[in-house]
């Protein structure tokens, strides 16, 4: 161990993932990856941010503050994701049970086979 005078030093954690869009927040509420919401003030009544309220922690924010946060075409929203290695495939799965899409294909791994070759 001679000529090792570092420790070991943890990587510093990535950035915060951001989303933004109504459909595309809402989805991942539904999947349980949002940490909270950027909610723009002023929003008039849509069903989606309903259900968006009774998923994830809402931060009502200026427009303007939103602007700078999420760059694009947000839709009014936008969302922080949990860190990667927070999601287990076991609690997607159980999120997409109970949407109904068990049993659903998603699609083949190597799309670019023949069906006929899997």
């Amino acid at each position: 161990m001679k000529g090792r005078s570092r420790r070991y030093e943890r990587p510093a954690p990535a950035p915060a993932a951001l989303i933004h869009g109504r459909n595309a927040v809402l989805e991942a509420a539904r999947a349980g990856k949002v940490v909270k919401v950027f909610q723009a003030s002023g929003l008039g009544h849509d069903p989606r941010l309903d259900e968006l309220a009774r998923l994830a922690p809402i931060d009502v924010v200026p427009p303007e503050r939103l602007d700078v946060i999420a760059t694009g075409v947000h839709q009014g929203v936008a969302a922080e994701l949990k860190p990667r290695r927070l999601w287990t495939q076991g609690s997607s799965r159980h999120q997409s049970d109970a949407a109904g899409g068990a049993g659903r294909d998603h699609g083949p791994a190597e799309p670019w086979r023949n069906p006929a070759q899997r």
